[in-house]
């Protein structure tokens, strides 16, 4: 299968598994994604985008970032 643009996928992984899965043509509809979605993201989540793994954290004004995982370790 040959794709005309970039696919973007995003897999919030938590706990117990692959909480969910999406397919996207542009990083701006998968930050909105993660815009829409910011409630059911835990702190501590792993997030894959574009094969990057991200770990979700929190600062303290309450927001949350996106922090990749290498820079973690």
């Amino acid at each position: 299968m040959r794709y005309t643009r970039a696919m973007f996928r995003i897999t919030l992984m938590g706990l117990l598994g692959i909480l969910a899965a999406c397919s996207f043509t542009a990083i701006g509809q998968a930050a909105d994604w993660l815009w829409r979605h910011q409630k059911e993201i835990m702190v501590g989540a792993t997030v894959v985008a574009a094969g990057t793994a991200f770990v979700v954290i929190s600062t303290g004004a309450g927001l949350i970032v996106l922090a990749p995982l290498v820079l973690l370790s």
